[in-house]
C-alpha cells in the first residue's frame, strides 16, 4: 500500500490543530536520493522550510508515518519556541504531545535495506589511480584523475616522492578492488 503526500499533510493538518499551530508553509515532498536516511526537516534561520521523506517508505505506510511526525515535531518546537531544535528536550516535549517516539534513530526497515541493495547493483564500479614510488614502494590511491595522475599519464612528470624524494613512479589503474 502506497501512502502519498494527502495522507501526510492530512496527518499534519491534525497535528496543527492539536497544537494551535499551522505547518502548511512548509514544503513536503517525498526524496527518492535519500537511502539510509528516512526523513530531514530543513530550516532557514529560526523557520522550518522543507519536510523531505524516503521515497521507499512509501511501501512501509507504518513506519512513514512515524517519520513524517518525527520530522513533523521538529518543525512544530521550532515554531513553538522561535528556534531550531535537534532531538532535545523541547523535541521530546512535542513528540510527546503529537504521540511519537522520542527517539533519534529508527530500526532499518525492509523497504529502506531494499532500496540500498538496489542502489549498490546499480552503481558501476569505481576506478582507482594507484601511484608507486619507484624507489621506495611507497603508494597512493586517487579516485579522481587528478593533476598528479595526468602528468604521469603524459610522460611529463614532475612529482616527487614525499618519503624519498625520487622522481620515478609507475602508475596501475584498480577498478573496484580488483587489478586491471
Amino acid at each position: 500500500m502506497d501512502v502519498d503526500l494527502e495522507a501526510v499533510r492530512a496527518e499534519y493538518d491534525r497535528l496543527d490543530r492539536l497544537l494551535g499551530i499551522d505547518t502548511r508553509f512548509v514544503g513536503l515532498s517525498f526524496s527518492r536520493r535519500m537511502t539510509k536516511q528516512y526523513g530531514v526537516c530543513t530550516f532557514r534561520g529560526a523557520h522550518p522550510e522543507q519536510i523531505r521523506l524516503a521515497e521507499f517508505l512509501r511501501r512501509e505506510p507504518q513506519q512513514l508515518l512515524m517519520t513524517a511526525r518525527h520530522e513533523y515535531a521538529h518543525a512544530a518546537a521550532a515554531l513553538l519556541t522561535g528556534r531550531p531544535h535537534g532531538h532535545d528536550a523541547a523535541w521530546k516535549t512535542v513528540c510527546a504531545r503529537i504521540g511519537c517516539p522520542g527517539e533519534r534513530l529508527s530500526k532499518p526497515c525492509p523497504a529502506m535495506l531494499e532500496r540500498q541493495r538496489e542502489r549498490e547493483m546499480s552503481r558501476a564500479p569505481r576506478t582507482f589511480y594507484v601511484v608507486e614510488c619507484l624507489n621506495c614502494h611507497r603508494q597512493s590511491r586517487y579516485q579522481r584523475r587528478g593533476k598528479v595522475v595526468r602528468a604521469l599519464e603524459s610522460g611529463r612528470g614532475g612529482c616527487v616522492c614525499r618519503a624519498c624524494g625520487a622522481r620515478r613512479f609507475g602508475l596501475r589503474i584498480e577498478q573496484e578492488g580488483k587489478g586491471i
